[in-house]
């Protein structure tokens, strides 16, 4: 399934689509140039994709009074066509089905009707003096005095909020480690498939028992990524809001950078944290977690830009 719900905006690429055009819209770029943005790769799209893309595409186009006929008649033409509403009712169930289809009525009846406040570009604050820099390594201790290691691997502003994403790196030792030291460790991670084709017709054909005697879809969808190479490794990470880190930022000690390759930047776990205490658990059981969300480590080295 595409799509988290039966709303208009729910699930990835609703988001995506949605968002993304509301980012640029308030960083005042063209409407000209928004649009030939969020249209890229369209032609990609399968019915059931096409459908949620083309929904949230023109609500953002609704709310900023834009919305053309020719978009509306594409919104037209997917209810019309009542893909999802058979994906619905097909791979959920009935219910959920009407009640997609009761979403795209009540969204067709909105878009025809004239907004009374054009949605105006917004202008957000952004955080100048940042806590931290990205690929600063940071050391910091445990209750029982261990020290631990960290690695400010992306700082994102958007939207008036600030965060700050952390990766676990593998050192723990009494001593407090220097960079060269953390250069000979790991990070946790995970390897994400990209583009991996597999033949589910015929899995789903020997039934559900195959597919748990081979550890479940997770481990399938894996094993295939790792056979044909197509995957990217996402590094876990922690983030950190800017405004509960300034409670213990002064709880981290600076040692140095490391400058990891960009596209090392992509991340494969993500969670969140709202205290010191929060952020050090995540270290006491870094071990024992790698099982329980099926994260690997990976050498740094193989991350750090030449």
């Amino acid at each position: 399934m595409a799509t988290d719900g039966v709303k208009i905006i729910n699930g990835d690429l609703a988001h995506d689509t949605y968002w993304g055009f509301m980012d640029m819209y308030d960083e005042g770029i063209p409407l000209e140039k928004i649009k030939a943005s969020i249209e890229q790769g369209k032609e990609e799209y399968d019915d059931f994709e096409y459908e949620i893309f083309i929904t949230a595409y023109a609500l953002a186009l609704w709310e900023t009074g834009t919305l053309t006929d020719l978009i509306k008649q594409q919104v037209r033409n997917v209810i019309d066509k009542g893909v999802g509403v058979k994906v619905w009712k097909e791979e959920v169930s009935e219910a959920e089905g009407k009640a997609r289809e009761r979403e795209l009525a009540l969204f067709w009846k909105k878009i025809n009707t004239a907004k009374r406040t054009i949605r105006k570009r917004k202008s957000y604050r952004r955080i100048v003096n940042l806590l931290f820099s990205e690929g600063d390594v940071l050391v910091f201790q445990l209750p029982d005095g261990s020290y631990c290691a960290t690695l400010v691997l992306l700082i994102s502003q958007g939207r008036g909020q600030c965060s700050y994403e952390f990766a676990k790196l593998t050192y723990r030792y009494t001593e407090r480690p220097n960079l060269i030291d953390i250069k000979n460790y790991y990070v946790v991670g995970r390897k994400v498939s990209s583009g991996v084709e597999i033949e589910w017709a015929s899995l789903l054909h020997e039934g559900m028992h195959k597919i748990i005697e081979q550890g479940g879809i997770d481990v399938i969808v894996r094993r295939e990524a790792e056979r044909t190479g197509k995957y990217f490794i996402g590094i876990d990470v922690i983030g950190v809001e800017h405004k509960t880190l300034k409670g213990f930022a002064n709880r981290f000690e600076r040692i140095g950078q490391l400058c990891f390759k960009p596209e090392s930047k992509l991340c494969g776990l993500q969670g969140g944290e709202t205290s010191f205490e929060g952020f050090q658990q995540c270290f006491d059981s870094l071990m024992s977690d790698l099982t329980t969300f099926k994260s690997e480590l990976f050498p740094i080295q193989q991350f750090l830009a030449d």
